[in-house]
């Protein structure tokens, strides 16, 4: 099982970084960036790692150009800091802040006490969309799968199918047509 817990922490342009609590066994995935105002002036998000000293810039939002929000998916395992710099040379207090917000994830079913993954990890199905191609591409019958599995698999590949039978149809039927004119 998968929890999720909401993330979310507003940034000043201040170049101050801000670490906020990775939970045991978590990661953080930042998914959204967006001013808090439409006021001028343009600032860039950076993250750094606590295990390296290069920071690197995750993206540059400003009023001024346009950019007021940026759809992100970055996944953090370890602890990291963000930072929000300002590229105007006067006050930081004239730029926008933003809101910088994602979730926690924490997968507790695939850890043991131990430390090492538990024999559940290997029946949890894939995450993001499955199509019939991903479930059947390796040409063997997907025995260890659940049957409202296959179900889903197969409706996948008859859609495909649909598609290509209702192209496939029109050309067979001008064919008939043409072979039994003759």
């Amino acid at each position: 099982m998968s929890l999720h817990c909401f993330f979310g922490v507003e940034l000043q342009p201040n170049g101050s970084p801000v670490t906020p609590p990775l939970p045991p066994k978590s990661v953080l995935v930042i998914t959204h960036c967006a001013l808090t105002s439409a006021q001028p002036g343009i600032v860039t998000l950076y993250a750094q790692s606590h295990d390296q000293v290069t920071r690197f810039a995750i993206c540059t939002l400003g009023a001024d150009v346009g950019i007021f929000y940026v759809p992100l998916q970055h996944i953090f395992a370890g602890g990291i800091s963000f930072t929000l710099i300002s590229s105007a040379s006067g006050a930081a207090s004239q730029c926008p802040a933003v809101h910088l917000t994602g979730y926690f994830e924490s997968d507790e079913e695939s850890y043991t006490p131990d430390g090492g993954e538990s024999d559940d990890s290997a029946n949890v199905p894939k995450k993001g969309p499955t199509t019939a191609r991903d479930d059947y591409s390796s040409g063997s019958d997907a025995g260890d799968r659940s049957g409202s599995e296959r179900k889903i698999g197969r409706v996948d590949s008859r859609k495909r199918n649909q598609g290509k039978q209702g192209s496939n149809r029109s050309k067979t039927n001008s064919k008939r047509g043409k072979q039994s004119k003759h």
